[in-house]
């Protein structure tokens, strides 16, 4: 019997207590239109691959363009998670290797939206860039620290 903290879908023990910390920003893009429900299968796809617990997620963050995008505010809502918008400025200011798209920079003015914005509450990159069904998902952790006093 044994206890594991963290945002890991694993049992490292027979018995385990699995504490699953809120320290996961998930970064999202998506075509115009996009059904919540697909973007909650691209998600849950996309961490279930990763071996992520998507009870971590603490919070979404995307481009401002996507600010009125009704699928991922009913996302966002139906998951009660808080949603950031960024500009385009913004996300180009961080510094990094993102997987660009000539075709996102195009229409957004930055070459990479979901790493970007995930990048833009946390400090890790656990999740890199990963589209499904004109879905974008990437996802970074936080420093994320646990004490017994």
């Amino acid at each position: 019997m044994g206890i594991y903290i963290g945002f890991r879908e694993k049992r490292p023990f027979s018995t385990t207590l699995r504490l699953v910390p809120r320290c996961i920003s998930l970064g999202l893009g998506c075509r115009r239109g996009t059904a919540a429900e697909n973007i909650e299968k691209a998600v849950s796809s996309v961490f279930e691959a990763a071996g992520v617990d998507f009870r971590a997620v603490k919070r979404v963050s995307s481009i401002d363009l996507k600010r009125d995008e009704a699928g991922l505010l009913e996302f966002c809502e139906k998951n009660d998670l808080p949603v950031s918008f960024y500009t385009a400025e913004e996300l180009n200011a961080l510094s990094g290797d993102f997987a660009p798209s000539p075709f996102v920079e195009k229409i957004t003015g930055t070459d990479n939206v979901c790493e970007r914005s995930a990048l833009m509450g946390a400090e890790t990159l656990i999740i890199g860039k990963t589209a499904l069904n004109g879905v974008t998902v990437a996802a970074a952790a936080e420093n994320c620290e646990v004490r017994f006093v």
